[in-house]
């Protein structure tokens, strides 16, 4: 599902009725209100902001997939290939619990630094995020409703907020 304005989502709900209606529409209407400076509650937590489009950790440390990196089979059993496996399953179920929380497909960090993360999802889009400041560095947009214009897709986990299945 692509974001789109609230007028064309309450089209999409042609058979929903009554309360159930107003509840689809009034969650698709405060994701779209939602300041992308500020914190969101998604799946139990308070998510990051930079967190609406990577995998980041409570803070706001973009999470990159993790790897094993030693050289050793699969069925290796020494000491620190099982070290090893213990921290990468630790960081891979943070790095998919970050995932679970992300809005919108397709972001990747183009680059990042001390300073700011700049996230992209084509090359033409960027954001930035002043990491001292905490906050993006934005000309115009301050809500999601923004994001409107670029039709963005929602992740399963934005479809599942707004209460859809």
């Amino acid at each position: 599902m692509n974001l789109i304005s609230s007028i064309a989502y309450g089209k999409t709900l042609t058979d929903v009725i009554g309360e159930r209606y107003r509840e689809l529409r009034d969650n698709y209407d405060n994701l779209l209100i939602q300041n992308l400076q500020d914190s969101y509650k998604i799946n139990g937590v308070m998510a990051h902001p930079l967190n609406r489009f990577v995998p980041c950790d409570l803070e706001g440390n973009v999470l990159m997939r993790p790897v094993i990196k030693n050289n050793h089979s699969d069925e290796c059993q020494c000491s620190s290939c099982l070290i090893e496996y213990k921290d990468y399953e630790r960081d891979f179920k943070q790095y998919q619990q970050a995932k679970d929380r992300v809005l919108f497909e397709g972001w990747y960090v183009e680059s990042q630094n001390n300073i700011s993360v700049n996230v992209t999802n084509d090359g033409k889009r960027f954001l930035n995020w002043m990491k001292k400041d905490n906050f993006f560095f934005m000309k115009s947009g301050k809500t999601i409703e923004y994001f409107v214009q670029f039709e963005l897709t929602l992740t399963p986990s934005a479809i599942k907020l707004i209460g859809l299945k």
